[in-house]
């Protein structure tokens, strides 16, 4: 029997609506924390073996409906040889930039497959893991904007003025490096696929930042070559499109070839789904926040979003942000429950 989520995918009927949450795998996780006891982050990402193992502590805990494979966007940057490190509590770090178009020539396509070969273990080594579950593991990348956020220009940690304004002082750089992300980013999703990975994911975490007119030359336009790219070889592949300002330019990737669009929580999710093609999947949206609230208001929330979804084909229900790292396993599993009960 094929899952629910990839059958929601394709907006097609299934037994109950699919979950799983973004950043399902993490420190809110007594077995994640109980790992980075003995390993730090990057131990985790750069060994399969590990890497798989956090990638299936959500389904053990939870039974989620879908798998992601545990990593971060930020490795992708980290095979341009640019010195990526993670420092504890304070997040991602560049020790440098790219800075002029020589940079960009510099790195070897090539070479980045091969850098990123402890990837496409890590996704084999997981696939073997999901076999008696039938679930199946998404692969993902970071979009090409919110990538160069963290590679060129000053440390712009969130900044976004400071860095909109070196974008655009910046625009014949800055759309050079925009291009070479997404033809990496092509081959590293193809060679996800390669690996078994079953559907992707692009993360735009940063689109917040952007105007309408930014959003669509600046995050939109790369999106929709990576998504071109990568079903060029891989045409029933399906792809999700997550941006933390979706609930704004969620319209701007109707004709990106995408399968599905996830959603942050400023929009009502049955909104969207009504002003979306039906053979576009939506995914989301309960708000990360909702966590932290009292089981009764909680699931609530939960209830009030399957209930506007209810009847409505092309649904997965997800966070309109990642789980952080304070959240209860306990709420996590009461969603989950609450879900599958619909």
């Amino acid at each position: 029997m094929e899952s629910t989520y990839l059958k929601a995918l394709r907006c097609e009927p299934v037994s109950h609506i699919p979950v799983w949450f973004m950043r399902q795998a993490g420190r809110y996780m007594k077995d994640f924390r109980d790992m980075r006891e003995k390993y730090s982050f990057l131990e985790l990402v750069h060994t399969p073996e590990l890497a798989a193992e956090v990638t299936m502590q959500p389904i053990h805990s939870f039974g989620m409906d879908a798998a992601i494979i545990f990593s971060d966007i930020l490795v992708l940057a980290d095979a341009f040889d640019l010195d990526f490190t993670y420092v504890d509590k304070l997040g991602p770090k560049m020790g440098r930039k790219l800075a002029c178009s020589e940079d960009l020539h510099k790195i070897s396509l090539d070479s980045i497959d091969e850098k990123l070969s402890y990837v496409y273990d890590a996704i084999k080594c997981t696939k073997e893991r999901l076999k008696k579950y039938r679930t199946p593991l998404i692969g993902f990348c970071g979009a090409p904007f919110t990538l160069a956020s963290y590679c060129v220009g000053e440390d712009f940690k969130g900044d976004d003025k400071k860095a909109i304004k070196w974008f655009t002082t910046h625009q014949t750089f800055m759309h050079e490096v925009l291009e070479f992300i997404s033809q990496a980013s092509i081959r590293y999703l193809k060679c996800q696929v390669r690996a078994g990975a079953d559907a992707l994911q692009i993360f735009e975490s940063w689109n917040s930042w952007l105007s309408w007119t930014s959003s669509k030359e600046l995050s939109v336009h790369y999106i929709k070559k990576i998504i071109q790219g990568v079903k060029s070889e891989f045409k029933d592949i399906p792809i999700t499109v997550f941006g933390t300002a979706n609930s704004i330019f969620y319209s701007q990737f109707i004709d990106s070839g995408t399968n599905a669009i996830s959603f942050d929580s400023k929009i009502e999710l049955s909104t969207a789904r009504e002003q979306i093609p039906q053979n576009i999947a939506v995914q989301g949206n309960l708000d990360s926040y909702y966590l932290f609230s009292d089981k009764k208001v909680l699931l609530k929330e939960v209830d009030r979003i399957l209930l506007s979804m209810e009847g409505k084909k092309g649904f997965i229900f997800n966070l309109g942000h990642g789980v952080m790292p304070e959240t209860s396993e306990d709420l996590v599993r009461c969603v989950v429950d609450r879900v599958r009960a619909r």
